[in-house]
């Protein structure tokens, strides 16, 4: 039987020095190591106690509940500080890939408003045809139509506003108010966040089938910029050329976005909820659209002696010739109705025959076939505040109402392009 451990004395010879002696408690450590086991015991007890009391089902329910309650008050206390604060339009996801075409349109067959400040508010529907239109349209127009297809971003879509106060439904009613027995049909294939090249792209393969006597394209400054980002073309020795690279590509990105949006939440959130929008926007541009414009900007085959912004207004031309030549190819003519932009009304710098920067850049491609329609700002900086949404740019109703006035005088002027 071993001796019992007991404190000890150890001595140590240190040489040219005294004796060094330290005091070893052994037996203290060892009672100190035992009642740590013992208290880890006990504490494991306690918690495993603890486990099999919060695992019985009525525990798990009332635990659910406190959690669930206190969730939703932090949402709703965050939803109430980014209205205070941070107020964000309330946008449905209306968006996703067409595989067939290889860029984003709108989903098909969809009801929603939008929201703007906690005021505006406005209703669409997208019908089977992508398109914000409250109807169907046949490919055949009648005999005695004359058929007028739109095309452009988020101001010829309309957003903000409601389908019938947009643009191109007032230059409509105008139209069939005011030049009769003709009787005019104004389809909107207006996308937001489209850049000329997307509309090429659709005019191409789809906008020609509605065979349109007129194509009436709303061009706003930012599109030159939404071209020269986009990889589906580029300018090789002045020549517009199609690329293999598709901007939105069938990507991972992509397959998630399109699998939430037919989730019932997603889309209710997106309807009612500011800071959900907030971050459903912003994280999307944080993940993918910033990290795609960078890459392609890079990678832009830009000539040596033309600096970026006049490569991209020569891509825009090349492109709008483009769709001149579609237009021809079909019997119809090219209207571009440059849009003017809020923050330059003020500011602008108009040439001799007042023409803004935008008209003279594009004004090489003008022909008996492509017209362009340089909308005055006069026309709107007096009553900028009253015609554009002050938190976003976009042209309010009576903005809308004033641009279809500029648009059917200038039609007027120029029967030519309505057959008259």
């Amino acid at each position: 039987m071993s001796s019992p451990i007991r404190n000890s004395f150890y001595c140590q010879n240190a040489p040219g020095s005294a004796n060094a002696c330290f005091y070893l408690p052994v037996n203290d450590i060892k009672n100190f190591i035992r009642r740590i086991r013992f208290n880890l015991n006990l504490t494991q007890t306690y918690l495993r106690s603890i486990l099999n009391y919060i695992m019985k089902p009525k525990f798990l329910l009332y635990e659910l509940i406190i959690i669930t309650t206190a969730l939703v008050l932090a949402c709703l206390i965050g939803e109430g500080i980014t209205r205070k604060f941070f107020p964000f339009p309330q946008t449905p996801p209306i968006r996703e890939f067409d595989s067939n075409l290889g860029i984003e349109r709108l989903r098909k067959n969809i009801d929603g408003f939008f929201k703007l400040d906690n005021a505006y508010l406005s209703s669409f529907h997208i019908n089977s045809q992508r398109m914000r239109e409250n109807k169907e349209y046949n490919y055949t127009k009648d005999k005695q139509s004359f058929r007028i297809l739109g095309l452009g971003d988020s101001f010829t879509f309309g957003l903000w506003v409601n389908s019938e106060d947009t643009y191109l439904k007032a230059m409509e009613r105008m139209l069939n108010s005011n030049i009769k027995p003709k009787k005019f049909e104004v389809i909107n294939a207006g996308v937001p966040q489209y850049g000329t090249v997307e509309e090429l792209i659709f005019l191409e393969n789809e906008g020609k089938k509605f065979n349109p006597d007129l194509i009436i394209v709303g061009f706003y400054v930012n599109d030159v910029e939404e071209n020269a980002r986009n990889s589906n073309f580029t300018l090789k020795d002045g020549v517009l050329t199609k690329t293999k690279q598709v901007l939105y590509e069938h990507s991972s990105h992509n397959k998630i976005k399109e699998f939430s949006q037919n989730i019932p939440v997603y889309c209710f959130l997106s309807q009612h909820s500011q800071m959900f929008n907030r971050m459903r926007i912003q994280i999307g541009e944080l993940l993918y659209y910033r990290k795609l414009y960078s890459d392609l900007t890079k990678n832009q085959n830009i000539p040596q002696d033309m600096q970026r912004e006049e490569y991209n207004w020569e891509l825009t031309r090349a492109i709008l010739l483009k769709m001149g030549d579609v237009a021809q190819s079909i019997n119809a003519k090219l209207l571009i109705v440059i849009i003017p932009p809020y923050e330059t009304l003020s500011t602008i710098k108009l040439d001799a025959d007042n023409h803004t920067p935008a008209y003279v850049r594009l004004m090489p491609i003008i022909s008996k076939d492509v017209y362009i329609l340089d909308l005055p700002p006069g026309l709107f900086v007096k009553s900028k505040d009253r015609l554009y949404y002050k938190n976003d740019f976009h042209w309010t109703g009576e903005g809308h109402r004033i641009g279809a006035e500029g648009i059917f005088d200038y039609l007027l002027v120029h029967k030519e392009l309505l057959s008259l």
